[in-house]
């Protein structure tokens, strides 16, 4: 009879090995299995193959997606071509082409572009990106401004803009502005400058706007040369001048005869005194259809009694007739008015009000606080 030796495995002698798993020669399966896989990978695996698993993945070709494009820079062994110039490429790109690739780019990555060479400079700034900027609440140097306008805008918002002078005196760019200005809609309310001469330059080249806006503007010294030059737009049609301050007797009559196509005007509360009311009223066009005289700093300007004999030129409609009042008058040259605004005109009497009753077309009126018509007068 043959005795074979039995191992009794216990927890106490390996407590690390599950009961159960012991074969008839006394060794575990789990050491068994672990043996072989030990000694078939020390077999196949070589230095070569340790260094590829010590080795960091390729970033480029680990991660990359499916499908997605990837932009590198074109290694060519072959000489350098520069397209912009005949020398190297036999004809130069034609400027116009380059003029409309960088008209997609926005302004940001336009000056970007035009920051590079001289000749993308001169292409930048043909480019109509530039027709319409917008500066609201900004502060420009005076230079940069300029520069602007020379790219030939024809929309441009300075709205509560601040025009400072070029702060480096010992470099200052020689630019000026080049006439005429292709400007047709432009917004100077309550803008500052610095240099009042520039504003009389900008407005002196503009010659084609259809819309201005010159609210708060404080006119002084030079209202004469910036009334002339707003009369040297013969086609515009809306026209804002409230809170102005500076225009006088003959800066009305220059922009009464030369803007001949107006049709919306804005003279609420601006200085004007009497005379310079008498003129605007005696010489607007007949296209005008909307039109705010609320306001005046001159309570006295407005008047239906007084007789029309300060208008030193002015139509006549009946050659009879020797006195003119200025709300008749009004109503005589301008009979396609749709909107009309004579609030804080207390000078503004009944009379006054039978004249406007007279307008065919006239759709909006306001009279706010005019006192001098008595409330039943409206009914």
């Amino acid at each position: 009879m043959v005795l074979r030796e039995v191992f009794v495995v216990s927890s106490h002698t390996y407590p690390f090995i599950e009961e159960g798993v012991i074969d008839e020669n006394g060794l575990t399966l789990l050491n068994e299995r672990k043996r072989h896989r030990d000694s078939t990978e020390a077999m196949d695996m070589d230095e070569s193959g340790m260094n590829k698993i010590r080795m960091k993945p390729d970033i480029i070709t680990f991660y990359r997606t499916p499908g997605a494009f990837k932009f590198c820079r074109r290694i060519s062994n072959g000489p350098f071509i520069d397209y912009f110039h005949a020398s190297n490429r036999g004809s130069p790109l034609p400027e116009n082409v380059i003029v409309e690739i960088l008209s997609y780019l926005n302004k940001r990555d336009l000056c970007n572009a035009m920051a590079t060479c001289r000749l993308l400079y001169a292409a930048g700034a043909r480019c109509r990106t530039w027709e319409q900027v917008d500066l609201f609440n900004r502060t420009v140097f005076n230079h940069s401004l300029i520069c602007f306008l020379n790219r030939r805008l024809k929309v441009m918002r300075m709205a509560d803009t601040n025009v400072e002078n070029w702060p480096y005196h010992s470099s200052t760019p020689a630019i000026s502005l080049e006439y005429p200005l292709m400007l047709t809609h432009l917004d100077l309310s309550r803008a500052v400058f610095a240099d009042r001469s520039l504003l009389v330059k900008i407005m002196r080249g503009c010659t084609r706007l259809q819309a201005l806006s010159m609210e708060g503007q404080d006119l002084g010294a030079d209202a004469a040369d910036i009334c002339a030059s707003i009369g040297n737009n013969r086609v515009l049609s809306r026209l804002d001048l409230s809170m102005t301050v500076g225009i006088d007797a003959n800066g009305a009559q220059q922009i009464c005869s030369g803007c001949i196509a107006i049709q919306h005007l804005n003279l609420s509360w601006s200085s004007l005194d009497q005379e310079t009311v008498l003129i605007f009223c005696s010489n607007l066009p007949d296209t005008m259809t909307r039109l705010n005289m609320a306001g005046s700093l001159n309570k006295s300007s407005l008047d239906d009694e007084e007789p029309f004999h300060r208008c030193t030129s002015y139509k006549l409609t009946n050659s009879k007739e020797k006195i003119f009042l200025a709300v008749e008058y009004l109503v005589t040259c301008c009979p396609n008015l749709k909107e009309l605004d004579l609030s804080d005109n207390v000078n503004v009497t009944e009379r006054g009000l039978q004249f406007l009753m007279t307008l065919q077309q006239l759709e909006s009126l306001s009279l706010n606080r005019c006192y001098g018509i008595q409330p039943m007068n409206f009914l």
